[in-house]
């Protein structure tokens, strides 16, 4: 939800108005602009032209800083993802270790987990 808040406002202006317009969508970066792109693109395919030429080599040398800061943000929020369940059971197990023995589990129960 973090990563794509700037999609809801879009959204919202297109299905109010029933289309988006390019105005709508604002100026992009001009090292996103496709004139640009397809000159880095070319500029590297022709470097390229004589030796051992592939796609994905030269995707990857046009956009290496792309794939890389959604490389770490994927494993970021990967790693938040799988700290949670792993935080809870932490803070459970605080909780009831400060409670008294007669209401041991129930806040295991409370959250909808059950460890017996």
């Amino acid at each position: 939800k973090w990563l794509f808040w700037w999609v809801y406002g879009l959204l919202r202006t297109g299905f109010v108005s029933g289309e988006l317009n390019q105005e709508d969508v604002g100026p992009s970066a001009s090292f996103d602009r496709p004139s640009q792109v397809s000159f880095i693109f070319n500029l590297l395919w022709k470097s390229r032209y004589k030796t051992k030429n592939s796609l994905t080599s030269v995707l990857h040398d046009a956009n290496w800083r792309t794939f890389w800061g959604c490389g770490l943000v994927l494993l970021i929020a990967s790693l938040a993802n799988f700290m949670v369940p792993v935080s809870l059971s932490a803070l459970l197990d605080c909780i009831a270790d400060i409670d008294d023995d007669k209401h041991d589990g129930e806040y295991y129960q409370l959250f909808g987990l059950d460890y017996g």
